[in-house]
């Protein structure tokens, strides 16, 4: 907007769907997770805030926090104070490529991110990780999350800062097989096409011959 006689591209962050395991479509189960790095309680607070009324309307819901960070010790504090440890577990530090071992066909996947100039202004990776697995994303409506999971065709969007709406949002998908399938399908189909790194790069080469290049040099 500020320099409009300027080519620009934005490219997200994407994904090496190859590096991860194919995953076989299967009944959902009642399982919910969240991939990252836990350094501000921010970050997972809201989950877990949620999960109380989860659990009352999911009784056998798994919450799992698969990351580890200087704030996980306040997580877990909070967990015990809310009464949901029974519903969750922190894993702790793993490996990316090794987080399938906690993942299934169209569970729940969560970048519920507080509204932050940080937020705003980053390209979230665990989106399209998720998607990679084939998870069933629920994102909050900050930055351009909204727009990797198509203004809603691929996925969940919450507003940010309210937990009651987060919970419903999650509730809703654990009681819908049809929708959970639906989503993560289409995750898995952009994961694997759009979001790819091969895709991005393309993308970006494109954008290079057709605006920065003199015609001379273009391939």
């Amino acid at each position: 907007q500020k320099y409009p006689s300027k080519s620009v591209i934005v490219i997200p962050n994407g994904v090496e769907a190859d590096d991860y395991l194919p995953v076989k479509k299967q009944a959902p189960r009642p399982n919910v997770y969240y991939f990252g790095a836990v350094n501000s309680l921010d970050l997972v607070e809201d989950i877990l805030r949620a999960t109380p009324a989860i659990a009352k309307a999911v009784p056998d819901v798994r919450v799992t926090i698969v990351g580890g960070g200087t704030a996980l010790g306040d997580a877990k504090q909070l967990a015990a104070k809310l009464g949901i440890e029974k519903s969750v577990e922190f894993t702790g530090w793993v490996d990316m490529l090794q987080a399938q071992r906690y993942t299934q066909f169209a569970d729940v996947a969560v970048c519920y991110q507080p509204d932050t100039p940080t937020v705003r202004a980053a390209s979230n990776m665990k989106v399209f990780q998720y998607m990679a697995m084939s998870s069933s994303v629920v994102v909050s409506n900050v930055g351009d999350l909204h727009t990797y999971v198509k203004d809603g065709h691929a996925g969940v969007i919450v507003e940010p800062g309210h937990v009651e709406l987060l919970a419903n949002a999650i509730v809703e998908l654990l009681k819908d097989d049809t929708k959970r399938t639906a989503f993560a399908k289409a995750g898995y189909k952009l994961a694997q096409t759009e979001y790819s790194w091969n895709a991005r790069a393309a993308k970006v080469t494109h954008f290079l011959q057709t605006h920065v290049l003199p015609k001379k040099e273009r391939i």
